[in-house]
């Protein structure tokens, strides 16, 4: 063997042993992602030992051993920085233990997931963090498929393999937005086709919502005339299929399917019949007079014992109105800075996918939720700013150019 070859050869096992560990550097973030509970969580509990738990201390301690890029860590720090300013407002919160919880973890996850994927994109590049993301996405939706089958298909109450409906319609709604940039010809038809069912399937309002938002924003940017006909088409197809299973087969996700049809048309007489609609509507009305009673707030972990009528609600299922009526006015609106920083950068899927959980977390969701918008929106931040970094090849990624 030459040592021409010889070096040919190491520089193949270097590159292998790189996209290796970037996939797993990507998985371990989506797993923390996903998980958002740090402490002791009952449903990951195996004999006796709180997985999730475990998990989020032995990779935390690995994190020292990566030892991602100092300036890499100040960014994320940074970028959490506002939400420092919600620590005081625990100490007078009605329910402390709750607002503890949600605030302690929304950070502690948001650090995780961030460290975790910054260095998976410096050690595999942007194109393959993107394509691992949406990877393991089709395999949760091939995993809900083969679970529902068994189990319930159209059974709103059976899991969606290992997440709930609106989770598993969050995920898929991200798969549409990745597949839409990162793929190309039919294979990207069949995967947008694919995971916008899954969207439709979970039969959450929210997230179907939004997908269909951020769809025709993102299609001027990533589609031709014709590609833009097709995808309409395409659509439409798989929209009214998954409308009509619903209203054929699924006895349960019928009636929402039906109100978001309603919603969409703004049958007023229709909504005001709704438990769901008018449920939020009283919520809403009274967040807003909890806001103007007290500007100061009534501390995170607060909102349900500090009004007349909370609905079995915990959280008012909008952020806005739970960072104004649990923090005040003005810590909200400084807190509010992670959520909404990312629409000042050029426009990306990062961002795209951070609207559309922006988006979602106006009616479903509390702090903790808010997570990804906080990690997704962090990461169109830090693309924009590590833009000349040869290290990412930002440019030659494959990527289309005028996403950046």
């Amino acid at each position: 063997m030459t040592a021409s070859t010889s070096r040919a050869s190491a520089a193949t096992i270097h590159v292998r042993s790189d996209i290796l560990a970037a996939v797993c550097l990507t998985v371990i973030g989506f797993v923390g992602l996903l998980i958002g509970n740090v402490g002791p969580d009952d449903r990951l509990v195996i004999s006796g030992l709180p997985l999730n738990t475990f998990i989020y201390v032995f990779f935390f301690a690995a994190l020292f051993y990566s030892q991602p890029r100092k300036d890499d860590l100040r960014l994320i720090f940074l970028y959490a920085a506002p939400l420092a300013l919600l620590a005081p407002t625990i100490l007078y919160s009605y329910d402390q233990a709750y607002g503890l919880f949600k605030y302690a973890n929304l950070i502690l996850v948001q650090i995780f997931c961030c460290a975790y994927w910054v260095s998976a994109i410096r050690v595999g590049g942007l194109t393959l963090w993107l394509k691992t993301l949406n990877a393991i996405l089709f395999f949760l939706m091939m995993a809900a498929l083969v679970f529902k089958l068994r189990y319930g298909f159209f059974d709103r109450q059976v899991p969606f393999f290992m997440n709930g409906p609106i989770v598993f319609g969050r995920l898929m709604g991200v798969g549409v937005i990745l597949s839409m940039v990162i793929h190309r010809g039919w294979l990207r038809v069949a995967l947008i086709a694919l995971f916008l069912f899954g969207v439709f399937w979970s039969a959450s309002k929210g997230p179907i919502l939004a997908t269909m938002v951020i769809v025709f924003l993102a299609m001027n940017v990533v589609l031709s005339v014709k590609g833009r006909l097709i995808a309409l088409g395409l659509i439409s197809v798989f929209v009214g299929g998954a409308i009509w299973a619903a209203l054929a087969f699924g006895d349960g996700d019928a009636g929402r399917i039906v109100l978001l049809l309603d919603l969409l048309t703004m049958d007023r007489e229709a909504l005001a019949q709704s438990s769901s609609i008018s449920i939020r509507a009283s919520v809403y009305l009274q967040s807003w007079e909890l806001v103007a009673s007290k500007p100061f707030g009534v501390g995170l972990g607060g909102w349900a014992p500090a009004i007349s009528d909370p609905k079995n609600l915990y959280y008012p299922h909008n952020l806005f109105l739970e960072l104004f009526s649990e923090a005040g006015l003005f810590l909200g609106l400084v807190a509010l800075i992670p959520f909404v920083a990312f629409v000042v950068f050029p426009k990306s899927p990062l961002k795209y996918i951070a609207l559309f959980f922006l988006i979602v977390q106006q009616v479903s969701g509390d702090l903790l939720d808010a997570r990804y918008i906080t990690v997704f929106g962090f990461f169109a931040v830090w693309v924009h700013a590590n833009v000349g970094d040869p290290s990412l090849s930002i440019q030659d990624s494959g990527i289309r150019g005028n996403l950046w």
